[in-house]
């Protein structure tokens, strides 16, 4: 398999990830584990999901996301070296509670990154990205808890579609570990319901 660098300085991967949108909910079990033993053997090793995959509606008005990243931290024991795992920040999901639920603030990346490296099972990420821009956290905290947790070995590399301009300004100015790598929509199959 083809291979690419994301970014100037991250790491080498397979030109192709593995998304796993659905991992935990509508592909389970063996089928999980057997889709995650061919992409390997093809030597893929970029798997990406996020904190929000594998939303389930456990009763009105309560939201069990995280099953994808769950079945990934179960079916990468023992190969969890073999990947570069990639999840993701900034929708709603299982972070805290009320506002720090959704957004980058410094709260809900916090709590956020815990939690995945819990479902996980991991000490660390290798890329963690921003879902969607953040218009009411300002970007110096955003960049800011993304840095320190760079800096306590949580996350490798980070990602994340900045307002243009921004990017060599906070360099610059603030010499923040950054990095952009914009993750292309879509998927090579349909997807079937």
């Amino acid at each position: 398999m083809e291979r690419t660098r994301l970014g100037e300085t991250g790491p080498s991967v397979s030109r192709l990830g593995l998304g796993t949108a659905y991992f935990g909910t509508r592909v389970a079990g063996e089928s999980a584990s057997r889709i995650i033993d061919r992409f390997l053997d093809a030597g893929g090793d970029l798997i990406d999901t996020a904190d929000i995959y594998g939303r389930e509606v456990l009763r009105p008005g309560v939201v069990d996301a995280g099953a994808s990243e769950r079945a990934l931290g179960d079916l990468l024991l023992g190969r969890r070296h073999r990947v570069v795992l990639a999840s993701k920040v900034g929708q709603r999901a299982t972070a805290g509670p009320g506002r720090n639920k959704v957004g980058l603030s410094r709260t809900t990346i916090e709590r956020a990154v815990d939690a995945s490296l819990h479902r996980l099972r991991t000490d660390w990420i290798d890329l963690y990205q921003c879902h969607l821009w953040d218009p009411h956290t300002p970007l110096e905290e955003t960049l800011g808890a993304l840095t320190d947790l760079v800096v306590k070995g949580k996350i490798m590399n980070l990602s994340r579609d900045l307002p243009p301009g921004s990017l060599v300004k906070i360099r610059i100015e603030r010499r923040f570990w950054w990095w952009a790598w914009r993750q292309k929509l879509g998927a090579l199959f349909e997807r079937n319901r």
